[in-house]
């Protein structure tokens, strides 16, 4: 069972890997990377227009695997993998209270401008703070129930 330490150390440590794997992102990007993040993206998109919640979660887990995937650096691969099943848990957690899907779309879309326009920092503070945003938003949402 996580506590709520463990879901706070859960989001600053994603929050971290995927700083650290996004400046690997934007030094190793090539068109491939670029067409299979703009499609993840545009898969977000539909699925927030449609409000298909269950299909957006899933989008969203894969957008941020790639991030880790195309960092080519193993270890932290297999550390997000190994959080994987408690990151579904927490997303899908935190979007059944999620009421803003163009937010969510929005904010990915900003990311990958941020990618390929190759702004390492700026794509690092976003991904944070995406990420600390999707955490502070599941502390209120839990406060209600």
């Amino acid at each position: 069972m996580l506590g709520k330490k463990d879901i706070e150390d859960m989001y600053i440590i994603r929050g971290l890997l995927e700083a650290y794997a996004i400046e690997k992102v934007i030094k190793n990007k090539n068109e491939k990377i670029l067409r299979c993040l703009r499609k993840n993206v545009e898969d977000i998109e539909k699925d927030v227009e449609k409000k298909q919640l269950k299909d957006l979660v899933s989008k969203d887990i894969e957008f941020h695997r790639n991030i880790c995937i195309f960092s080519g650096n193993k270890k932290l691969i297999d550390i997000w993998e190994g959080f994987q099943t408690q990151i579904e848990v927490l997303i899908n957690l935190e979007s059944s209270f999620y009421e803003r899907f163009q937010l969510l779309a929005v904010e990915h879309r900003e990311l990958l401008s941020l990618i390929i326009e190759g702004k390492v920092k700026q794509a690092q503070e976003k991904i944070k703070a995406h990420i600390l945003q999707a955490l502070d938003f599941l502390k209120e949402s839990l406060k209600k129930y």
